[in-house]
């Protein structure tokens, strides 16, 4: 199913709030990302921009507290791939 304009804004302000970590070679972590997106809040020159960053803020804030709550797991898991080494020994 296709995301809506909207859903490919907040992904796009959170793209640009991780990139721009990694370009500053800052180190990564959930207050760093939200402390990113508050900074391009403040310069936000649109509406529907401003909308978005505050969305994206709401869903690292909803991600954050509910890993803390539940078991972490990898949330990019590939089914079938595991981090476990079982090739046989030559």
């Amino acid at each position: 199913m296709r995301k809506k304009p909207y859903e490919d804004l907040v992904d796009t302000v959170l793209k640009d709030a991780v990139m721009a970590l990694l370009e500053s070679e800052s180190r990564l972590s959930f207050a760093a990302l939200v402390q990113q997106l508050q900074q391009q809040l403040q310069v936000a020159g649109d509406d529907e921009r401003r909308h978005a960053l505050q969305a994206a803020i709401h869903a690292v804030y909803h991600y954050q507290s509910n890993t803390n709550t539940t078991r972490r797991s990898n949330p990019f898991s590939i089914s079938g791939f595991s981090s476990e080494n079982t090739l046989p020994r030559h």
